[in-house]
């Protein structure tokens, strides 16, 4: 913003507080500590208004923000006061009061909740829909740096000058996580997808990656008690102990005496790490698996055709300049020779089906002893295992062409179903179920064998999706109710 040349921009007249690029990236919203905030147009500079005219708050603009859809502009201040302005109209649309000024805004486009940070050390969250807070959340002790919402908009983790990091679950509106460290943390990051949080500190010149380990074990993340005491927790770093690269953990504190439980499943086992135990019996349950591998099963073929390169032009063959005809008043060519015409039959063929002569994959065997044992976890374990086209040719390889047989084929519907029916796996399921279909419908509605099994899997797959579609509505419900309600 250096070649901004507008009249109004002088720097001994205003000095830029805070600033905010919209989404489009074609603008930028500038907070001053004068009371205004201008716009200007990031690709030639250009001064394209004001907000209030002509100061927006009376006093030093500390946090600037704009929503997704450039339909709004949220601005904050030494005033006590959070201001919401149209974006284009350059207009007031609401004003909100707060008990002590602002230090600084995190907005979050995706879920549409600003957080605002308080001189009193307090931190507020909004919900620029309603223009209401929603959240507040006390226990800092000294200046709070920055925030930092996850991706998802679960979780705001906060850091401090009182050199603490927190983690605030905004569901409950309780503290979760609480930690300190050797120096505050001047800047926090969450990662795109959540797995890790990047941190600076005070007199370091490095950036420090925290791990979610809620991302990679089980963990039941419950409210921190009120007399709660942190740990001193040392920075991220790598060392070298005999030959084996190690990540620096707790300091003073083993695993069994941190304040993240295991979750334990209905029989009070604590489940293998990767395997998704239901909390209740009546739940759906996903895999946890990343979506490559289960999405784009059934478009394995499109695929396939897209990445296939490109063959140069082939020389077409050469015909005879001139073509026998028969004698006649008609031109009639000569047909082809018995000899030349190809034999459609499949008797004529002399090709073997090598898939017949292949052995049983470890798949198709477990598969084999799960219908024995009847519980099919083993054999779902090993496609979870699999890449997309590792499944794709596990489960092409079921049919009599591929190597199989017509009782593999019942073998899968079966596993199916019994998945179905305990609702795990569910998205999985889907995707297995998708693809089997996709290769195997037609030799399944020739089997009349097929159908009362078929008809079995239909009714528990609609009574699967009525019932994730009941609670999806009642959840919808009661969030619309909870954000619209007037206390």
């Amino acid at each position: 913003l250096t070649h901004l040349t507008h009249a109004l921009f002088s720097p001994w007249l205003r000095n830029t507080q805070c600033v905010c690029i919209t989404a489009c990236g074609n603008f930028a919203v500038v907070g001053m500590t004068s009371g205004h905030v201008e716009m200007f147009n990031m690709q030639s500079g250009l001064h394209r208004g004001e907000f209030g005219g002509p100061q927006a708050h009376t006093g030093c603009v500390r946090g600037v923000a704009v929503d997704g859809l450039n339909m709004e502009v949220f601005s904050g201040g030494a005033d006590k006061t959070i201001k919401f302005w149209s974006f284009y109209g350059k207009k007031l649309l609401h004003s909100l009061k707060l008990e002590s000024p602002v230090s600084s805004m995190v907005y979050h486009r995706e879920s549409s909740m600003l957080a605002v940070s308080c001189d009193n050390f307090d931190i507020l969250v909004v919900d620029t829909d309603t223009k209401r807070v929603v959240r507040k959340f006390s226990g800092h002790g000294n200046r709070i740096m920055d925030m930092a919402f996850s991706p998802d908009a679960r979780w705001l983790v906060s850091s401090s000058m009182d050199c603490t990091i927190r983690t605030w679950d905004l569901p409950s509106g309780r503290l979760i996580d609480y930690f300190l460290v050797e120096s505050p943390a001047t800047s926090i990051s969450f990662s795109p997808t959540g797995d890790f949080l990047a941190t600076s500190h005070v007199d370091d010149l490095g950036i420090y990656l925290w791990c979610n380990r809620s991302v990679y074990s089980h963990l039941s993340l419950r409210p921190l008690p009120a007399d709660f005491l942190p740990h001193l927790v040392d920075l991220p770093s790598s060392v070298v102990l005999d030959g084996e690269e190690k990540i620096n953990g707790w300091k003073g504190m083993g695993p069994e005496e941190g304040h993240l439980q295991e979750v334990k499943g209905q029989d009070g086992i604590v489940p293998e790490q990767g395997q998704v135990v239901p909390i209740s019996k009546g739940l759906l349950t996903l895999s946890a698996l990343p979506k490559s591998r289960w999405h784009n099963l059934e478009l394995l073929d499109t695929i396939r055709l897209r990445n296939k390169p490109i063959e140069p032009p082939k020389q077409p063959k050469e015909a005879p300049f001139f073509l026998p005809t028969l004698p006649g008043l008609e031109p009639k060519f000569i047909p082809l020779s018995e000899s030349d015409i190809p034999l459609n039959e499949p008797s004529a063929s002399r090709i073997i089906n090598l898939g017949k002569l292949k052995p049983a994959t470890v798949f198709a065997r477990s598969l084999k002893e799960c219908v024995s044992t009847g519980s099919f976890g083993p054999a779902v374990e090993i496609l979870k295992g699999m890449g997309p086209a590792a499944i794709e040719g596990e489960i092409r390889g079921l049919s009599p062409e591929g190597g199989g047989s017509v009782e593999q084929l019942e073998f899968f519907v079966r596993l199916l179903l019994d998945q179905i029916k305990m609702g795990t796996n569910f998205e999985l399921v889907e995707a297995y179920m998708g693809l089997f279909l996709k290769l195997h419908l037609d030799t399944l509605t020739r089997s009349i064998g097929f159908v009362p099994l078929i008809e079995q899997l239909l009714q528990h797959h609609k009574g699967a999706w009525q019932q994730l579609q009941t609670d999806m509505n009642r959840g919808a419900c009661l969030l619309g109710y909870c954000r619209s309600a007037t206390v």
